[in-house]
């Protein structure tokens, strides 16, 4: 039994928001209580490991819906310029790195370091991978994830995805002009699986309905059985407000990426659009850095005219960033995450606030105005300190570091 001592807990339950003067007391993994020392003095006596952190906020660790693991070796270039071409090269062509594992491990540090404990990691498939393999490096990687190969749509079949069922695995469907051939494959896996579906071009292909078929991309789509609650739609470029009242009914969330959507050039970055129909939103980052926070603030402000007060500024980002995310985990891993709550897991983050927080407007603002990862004191999955004062415990970052230079110079 472990015990942490004079916090603040921002438990992400709107009921109950801040917990003053706190204790979170910890055991296999699970908090089995959070509230006022004074209420649970007793456990203080009885726990094997005692640790004070006066003044300091717990906040749940944040979940991250899309990242592409196989960007991270581009992101460490020493050239902004190449940074940037080469990380979109790899993302929009598929192009696969030479060495998954070292990327997928300093993803994993990067998503520490920015308070990210729950991850959809997203990895190109190419035939014949070993992903048993694949599996195990993620596995060893002590992060929430649920792994999920990308793959183009005109590269799937039946076996691909039976044999991703096999491995319990979500895949991610690239989708493209084989549109109208694979819908039955679609159709047929929706009924007992859930996908994602990666549509960065989405008018493009109702054009190409239209002038074959005479009929919008939605209307063959619907007709066809794809597009039930088992779908994220991931980014969702080119959805006319019309499709998004189609799949709106149909209960079908979806996954943004602002700042990635925004440099293409897209509109689907627009927010606003889903959150007027009510629909299951959540945040990815796909291929920049593992921030979040840093997607709340940009779909906030350059949508500020709809965000048209503090209230509504401060309500979407706990929405977006406290609440939306952690139901596709639950849902999906069965797990009770996303809350700081007796019975739920012991996995949360630890920052220093520069100030006090006793409501839930001080919450908000400290989020919107203040938050940065160099605030993070310590990071904990179920129980187990993984990011102690600025220091990765799960690997050894130093020899990372010299592992992916050494690559990066042979390649």
């Amino acid at each position: 039994m472990k015990a942490y001592a004079g916090l603040t807990v921002f438990t992400g339950d709107l009921k109950m928001p801040i917990i003053s003067d706190a204790i979170i007391v910890i055991e296999e993994g699970k908090i089995i209580y959070v509230g006022s020392e004074e209420r649970g003095w007793h456990y203080l006596e009885e726990a094997e490991e005692f640790v004070k952190l006066d003044g300091k906020l717990i906040i749940p660790g944040m979940a991250n819906n899309n990242v592409f693991l196989n960007s991270f070796l581009h992101l460490l270039s020493d050239h902004p310029s190449r940074k940037i071409t080469e990380t979109f090269s790899s993302f929009l062509n598929m192009h696969i790195p030479s060495d998954f594992e070292l990327s997928a491990k300093w993803g994993a540090v990067t998503a520490v370091k920015n308070g990210v404990t729950h991850m959809i990691g997203m990895f190109i498939w190419e035939k014949g991978m070993d992903l048993a393999k694949v599996l195990k490096t993620l596995e060893n990687i002590p992060v929430h994830m649920i792994a999920s190969p990308l793959v183009k749509l005109k590269d799937l079949n039946e076996d691909l995805l039976k044999l991703f069922k096999s491995y319990d695995l979500i895949p991610t469907v690239k989708f493209d002009e084989s549109l109208e051939e694979k819908l039955p494959q679609l159709a047929r896996f929706e009924e007992t699986s859930v996908v994602r579906y990666l549509i960065p071009n989405w008018d493009h292909l109702d054009k190409l309905f239209l002038s074959s078929i005479g009929k919008k991309a939605i209307e063959i789509s619907i007709g066809s059985g794809i597009f039930s609650p088992n779908v994220q739609v991931v980014h969702g470029g080119g959805f006319s407000t019309g499709d998004l009242d189609v799949l709106a009914v149909r209960n079908v969330e979806v996954v943004k990426s602002p700042r990635f959507e925004y440099m293409l050039g897209s509109k689907s970055g627009d927010i606003k659009e889903y959150v007027v129909r009510s629909m299951r939103l959540s945040l990815g980052t796909s291929v920049f850095d593992l921030s979040p926070v840093n997607e709340v603030k940009l779909a906030l402000f350059t949508e500020f005219s709809f965000w048209n007060s503090t209230k509504v500024l401060k309500d979407g980002m706990y929405k977006l960033l406290f609440q939306s995310s952690y139901d596709f985990y639950s849902n999906v891993l069965g797990s009770q995450c996303g809350r700081i709550r007796e019975g739920y897991e012991a996995t949360f983050v630890v920052v220093n606030t520069l100030g006090n927080i006793e409501t839930l407007d001080d919450f908000m603002d400290f989020m919107l105005r203040k938050w940065d990862p160099s605030l993070i004191d310590r990071v904990l999955v179920e129980g187990e300190e993984v990011y102690v004062n600025k220091q990765i415990r799960f690997v050894d970052e130093y020899q990372l570091m010299q592992n992916i230079s050494k690559k990066r110079r042979a390649d």
